[in-house]
């Protein structure tokens, strides 16, 4: 019987990046991760209640850091977490357009990397851990 309910969400994504100590508390109790807005790469002991991430958009600077962080995430074996608003032809100023996260996946894949969602990469590290 199909009822159209999902999973519950197992991440979170803190709105507009806001956080607190208390509310990180919160978080960990209830997702295996969270992320903010923090730019950055995740490695093993990140906190996984303030998780880095790396905004997409179609401008050149963020472009241009989204290669650099695949770049620097094989060469420091880390793991990135990308995020964008709106994926679409003509983007908000939040979003970014199909062909341009076409090739930002496409140098994460050439890079060697190994591609995941965040609930993938959040299992793989538990049972790493374990």
């Amino acid at each position: 019987l199909a009822t159209g309910l999902r999973e519950p969400a197992r991440q979170f994504a803190y709105p507009f990046g806001e956080t607190t100590t208390a509310l990180k508390t919160a978080m960990a109790s209830r997702y295996a991760g969270s992320r903010g807005i923090l730019a950055g790469i995740n490695r093993k002991g990140s906190d996984r209640s303030q998780l880095r991430s790396v905004e997409l958009g179609d401008c050149p600077t963020r472009m241009k850091r989204a290669f650099a962080m695949i770049e620097s995430a094989v060469e420091t074996t880390g793991w990135l977490i990308f995020y964008t608003h709106d994926v679409r032809d003509n983007p908000s100023a939040y979003g970014i357009s199909p062909d341009k996260l076409l090739q930002v996946v496409d140098a994460a894949r050439k890079s060697g990397a190994e591609l995941l969602t965040v609930g993938a990469a959040l299992e793989r590290i538990a049972g790493a851990a374990a």
